[in-house]
């Protein structure tokens, strides 16, 4: 493993010195003015912050837009929006600090720092290292669901561990893991006796001057310059405003809030990894360094798909491109960076899951670079409208496969278990089978034969469509369901009508 690992940091050295000679670089600021209020027309956003960094020095910064739809009141360099999974980057430079304190390697092993640690495969449990769990490859299940549905808080997170499945073998794969990013954090806490939070205060934070960030939903309750969360209701045509979600029981893996200032400052200590006052220049190189093969990003062709230690890294044009993005719920956001042409850009936007961060960053690496540009904007509305389509065909197929039901509801009544994931309910709500799974409650659509169908409400957009398929047992009594959406998981019934 090691060994194919050192072909890819081999191959990704190699991005820049075979590029091709770019042209002179420029870059229109004016021009760029114009450009991000167009787009952000285009887009649908209330509001969005963007900073550019070049040479060391910040040369472009600036607010654009509202804090909430409706609402005057103007975003600045000093709004506090969610970054998301950026967060991921704190964690794994965190980690790097402890590296070089001698406290920590990268390849330790998980349990050699947290003795209790279990997940169900015993050999992932024994062999895990702190190097796979931040490049994504233990091959285990995500189980998102855990800390996005259930809210479980972060010590009943970490007692679900033992429960999760291995569904690749152990750095075989890319499997995106918010969880194991928790798990990062415990390791912070054990290594340096004090918090993930506090850590990342102290050793992040104060010394980079970012006086306007913070790591758990608390800290912000009260704060009056903060971008409020959205989501575009496509059936209503209007955007909508939404509470901010406290994801605090994951908050290693991004829960950090922060302002375009002082991510500018996040983002010119990335760029210069000369200066070690902070994190060393090995251990810098370390996060940049490709440590698992990733898919190809759809809307950003690249010859090189890698991720390394909180970062995607990728090529632009012949250039390392080193990004990260940070979906969060009703904001979207992401971090760009060129480092041979000490170039780099991040957005933070107040909208869910816009391409807009994708968009403003190309657009202003190609205007930098010169030479022959993409039409990015163009592309990427035409990459979001095919997404929106296949989604809205889909849905449209499956209330298709309704037909009528041919027996009574009486026997799928009842609570269904799952190790990991605990209690479904089916209950029945007139002509209807009522679901419930924690905040999650609505009817049910019958499709074909023994299917159902979930629907989300428009609140709960980052919830997939669900399919819950009842099992008979030999007696055709109905003893399990397999749902297939927001968890991939079998339930066993527990309690039966009139039992």
């Amino acid at each position: 493993m090691m060994r194919f690992i050192k072909k890819l940091v081999f191959l990704f050295t190699l991005i820049g010195s075979a590029k091709a000679e770019l042209p002179q670089e420029h870059l229109s600021l004016s021009d760029l003015d114009q450009y991000i209020q167009n787009t952000m027309q285009d887009w649908k956003i209330p509001g969005l912050a963007i900073a550019i960094a070049k040479d060391n020095k910040i040369i472009f910064i600036k607010g654009y837009g509202v804090l909430k739809v409706g609402n005057p009141n103007k975003i600045n360099e000093n709004t506090i929006f969610a970054i998301g999974s950026c967060t991921k980057s704190f964690t794994a430079t965190a980690l790097g600090i402890l590296v070089d304190e001698g406290k920590i390697s990268w390849d330790d092993k998980v349990q050699h720092h947290l003795a209790n640690f279990q997940v169900a495969d015993p050999y992932i449990t024994k062999e895990l290292t702190i190097r796979d769990i931040l490049s994504h490859r233990s091959g285990l299940d995500p189980s998102d669901t855990l800390w996005s549905i259930m809210n479980l808080d972060s010590k009943a997170i970490l007692q679900r561990l033992c429960y999760i499945k291995t569904i690749a073998p152990l750095r075989s794969s890319w499997i995106y893991n918010n969880i194991f990013y928790l798990v990062a954090g415990e390791i912070i806490t054990a290594a340096s006796k004090t918090s993930w939070h506090d850590f990342i205060k102290t050793r992040l934070f104060m010394p980079l001057g970012m006086i306007n960030s913070f790591t758990c939903s608390k800290e912000i309750q009260n704060l009056n310059n903060i971008a409020s969360c959205h989501f575009y209701d496509d059936a209503k045509e209007e955007i909508v405003a939404i509470p901010w979600k406290n994801i605090d029981n994951i908050a290693p893996a991004g829960a950090i809030a922060s302002s375009i200032a002082d991510m500018a400052k996040w983002l010119l200590f990335n760029l210069d990894c000369n200066n070690e006052k902070l994190l060393s220049f090995s251990s810098h190189q370390e996060l940049y360094s490709p440590q698992i093969a990733r898919p190809e990003t759809p809307m950003l062709p690249s010859k090189i798909n890698f991720y390394g230690l909180g970062w995607s890294l990728q090529e632009y044009k012949g250039l390392k491109l080193i990004s990260h993005n940070g979906g969060f719920y009703g904001t979207t956001s992401r971090i760009a960076m060129l480092p041979e042409k000490h170039l780099g850009v991040v957005v933070l936007t107040n909208m869910q899951g816009s391409l807009i961060t994708h968009d403003l960053i190309l657009h202003i690496f190609d205007e930098y670079l010169g030479g022959e540009k993409t039409n990015w904007h163009k592309n990427l509305l035409e990459y979001a409208q095919k997404l929106k389509d296949k989604a809205q065909k889909e849905a449209k197929m499956m209330q298709e496969q309704q037909d009528f039901l041919t027996t009574t509801f009486d026997d799928f009544l009842g609570c269904y278990h799952n190790d990991l994931y605990g209690d479904l309910v089916i209950t029945q709500n007139h002509e209807k089978l009522h679901f419930t799974f924690y905040s999650l409650t609505d009817d049910l659509t019958h499709l074909q034969n023994d299917s159902f169908l979930f629907v989300p409400t428009k609140e709960c957009f980052y919830i997939s469509q669900t399919v819950l398929n009842f099992i008979k047992n030999k007696n055709g009594k109905i003893d399990a369901v397999i749902v297939k959406g927001f968890v991939n998981e079998t339930f066993h019934k527990l309690s039966f009508k009139n039992d």
